[in-house]
């Protein structure tokens, strides 16, 4: 993901929006969207931010609202049969009308619940795609379906999903957080389904917290951007008298339940919860069956504390935050070259040059390692060893990821990680590996099993590490995983597992991959879930003599085919993107002839640029020429020989090149996060 520029101003402030239906004098009426931008003592401004024309009630006029992310209001004209669904941008006035669901113009009137309850509107950050989630559990009296249906903003149609043996409550509502839409099933056990958006599959089912009270119901909510349940008695018996909100995923552990909110009514009975979102910053929102509207500030607002449980008089839900429409530009991503500096044969320290301008090909130190000098003990006409060298040096980059460098010295075993943001000058030192001090010092690579990635949904980094070195076959049953803040590391099963150090370990899009020993599959660890998400076969080649490895295109997972021979004087290189996580398309095409080139590792694509490095440290920049916008199943390609020089030769650093990385500048902090 990217990261934000350094100075670029902090995002509103998220605030309260309702739709509401207006009446007007002589029957017609107009539905609004207002925005609650100042909650204060004694006062509440409330700015209308979009209407629609006024229609007469006799032509059935009935818009429902489905949902609002990053902007963009939800739809849904119930009067059409499923339900006629459009998509709003109240800033810019932008709307975009969905295609109706296949076979909908034979349904029926609405069912009772309302055909704007069925959808959800949601968005996957990884693709950066909008998607619009239809469950047809009306049709069914125990809510019950097989498929359902999904609309991608840029398609042309809905598409069936498998989902066999579903089911749906529609009264406890389907909210779509974090890349994923969630529903409460119908089947009696109480748990709620969460549908992947971009792998477009359930993921998991979680059971509902257990509950005393037989009465109460649940309503799916949201809280600060993560999955929440309301249990309430007014879902059955129509008056409230205590709710509490439940919190998945609320701390360390995603797989358990917190609670959140405790409210006592105290007797009042006129206020209702507010569906679908409740807390509103320090305030929460009541409703009651006029539709007014109440708001009520936190006693004890403040920073929330991992397990805190919040005692309230009354609770409310939150909405859809409002994205600030003149946020400036993400920083552009630029090459990144680590490069380790060598004296009297020894390797005395490492650095890291960025290339800001690929035109202009002028490397820039923006962080050096600060360590003694390795000092050599023994006669230095003689091949030495380890213990001839006193503060020897070995540090590699594992990889960068929004800003922040994580390094590996392999001098110790097992590798001892740190991370580093060379803007900040912030370093965190990684626990150790539990029981690798008593591995051996020698004997294998410790950075390659390494990888640093970073969820955006959770906000926070995490490291891999892959002990596939222990095993010939590289052969293992569990990985280990490390974020900020936490303790120490913690084992998570793969049970039958291997990989291919050779190929590398990349992350990308919040999770981390590699390739099977065999150089058969791609595996796709997910960190947020932190599971085996899906597997992939690696794409075919009829040429022998050729290997993979793994890359990152545009945000997305590549893998890059090969010689297996570096000195091959004809090559050809292929690059494919695993596109949305499902198919292969093959990107780059690169003819290399008669020149002592090879592709950059473990970044080559960086902008209109593609990079390629030399036997004696040096860093080539080829440009595109059919360089713009991706055109579907495109292929750029790219012809290297003596006679076609490179556009560019990077300059400005000396030493022992050990990686090419791809950056962006960021001032955040990672400590902690």
């Amino acid at each position: 993901m990217d990261v934000i520029q350094e100075r670029t101003p902090a995002p509103g402030q998220p605030m309260s929006l309702a739709f509401v239906v207006n009446y007007h004098p002589g029957g017609s009426i107009s539905t609004s969207a207002y925005v609650i931008d100042d909650l204060e003592e004694g006062s509440c401004n409330c700015m209308e931010l979009w209407r629609s024309r006024n229609l007469l009630y006799a032509n059935g006029f009935n818009t429902k609202i489905v949902g609002t992310c990053n902007g963009l209001l939800c739809l849904c004209d119930k009067t059409n049969p499923g339900g006629a669904i459009s998509l709003l941008n109240p800033v810019t006035g932008e709307t975009l009308a969905v295609p109706p669901l296949p076979g909908s113009a034979q349904w029926g009137k609405a069912v009772k619940t309302g055909w704007h309850e069925a959808y959800s509107f949601g968005y996957d950050p990884v693709t950066e795609r909008y998607k619009v989630v239809h469950l047809p559990c009306y049709f069914d009296q125990t809510g019950g379906f097989n498929v359902l249906q999904v609309f991608t903003l840029g398609e042309a149609s809905w598409r069936d999903v498998p989902v066999p043996g579903s089911s749906c409550c529609l009264n406890a509502g389907i909210v779509s957080i974090d890349g994923a839409t969630y529903w409460i099933n119908n089947n009696g056990d109480e748990c709620v389904v969460s549908f992947n958006l971009k792998e477009d599959r359930v993921v998991f089912t979680k059971a509902l917290p257990k509950q005393d009270n037989a009465e109460h119901g649940w309503i799916l909510t949201e809280v600060h951007g993560k999955l929440g349940v309301v249990s309430s008695s007014s879902v059955k018996r129509g008056r409230t008298e205590k709710i509490e909100v439940w919190v998945l995923g609320d701390g360390k552990d995603w797989q358990g339940w917190s609670r959140r909110y405790s409210v006592q009514m105290n007797g009042i009975q006129q206020e209702l919860i507010v569906r679908p979102h409740l807390a509103h910053g320090d305030y929460v929102l009541l409703t009651d069956w006029k539709r007014a509207v109440y708001w009520h500030r936190l006693r004890n607002a403040g920073t929330w504390q991992c397990g805190e449980r919040w005692r309230l008089r009354l609770v409310c839900r939150r909405w859809r935050d409002v994205i600030q429409d003149r946020t400036p530009a993400p920083s552009r991503p630029v090459p990144l070259a680590f490069v380790v500096a060598c004296a009297d044969g020894l390797e005395i320290y490492a650095s890291a040059y960025v290339v800001e301008d690929l035109n202009d090909g002028r490397g820039k130190e923006i962080w050096r390692t600060n360590n003694p000098r390795p000092i050599l003990t023994h006669d230095p006409y003689r091949p030495y060893y380890i213990d001839d060298v006193t503060n020897r040096f070995d540090t590699r980059m594992v990889g960068t990821c929004n800003g922040v460098l994580c390094l590996c010295d392999n001098t110790v075993p097992g590798g001892a990680i740190s991370l580093v943001n060379p803007v900040t000058g912030e370093t965190l030192a990684v626990p150790r590996l539990p029981g690798s001090a008593q591995w051996p010092p020698w004997g294998m690579t410790r950075h390659e099993a390494y990888s640093l990635g970073y969820d955006a949904m959770a906000e926070r980094y995490t490291v891999v590490h892959v002990p596939c070195y222990f095993d010939k076959t590289g052969g293992f049953n569990a990985v280990q995983v490390f974020s900020p803040g936490a303790p120490s590391w913690r084992d998570v099963p793969v049970p039958g597992g291997s990989c291919c150090l050779q190929a590398g370990i990349v992350s990308v899009g919040g999770a981390t991959c590699w390739i099977t020993k065999g150089m058969e599959w791609v595996v796709s660890f997910d960190l947020r879930e932190e599971r085996v998400a899906f597997t992939k076969s690696l794409p075919k080649r009829q040429e022998s003599g050729y290997t993979w490895h793994l890359t990152a295109v545009r945000g997305q997972l590549g893998v890059v085919c090969s010689a297996k021979n570096a000195s091959r004087t004809l090559e050809k290189i292929e690059a494919w993107v695993l596109e949305d996580g499902k198919e292969w398309s093959r990107r780059y095409s690169l003819q290399v002839h008669g020149v002592d080139e090879r592709i950059a590792r473990p970044h080559f694509a960086h902008g209109d640029h593609v990079l390629l490095t030399g036997s004696r440290n040096q860093v080539y920049g080829h440009k595109l020429k059919n360089t713009g916008r991706w055109q579907s199943e495109e292929v750029r390609s790219l012809k290297i020989s003596e006679k076609i020089m490179p556009d560019v030769q990077v300059s400005g650093m000396s030493g022992k090149l050990k990686g090419i990385f791809s950056y962006v500048k960021n001032a955040e902090p990672f400590s902690g996060s």
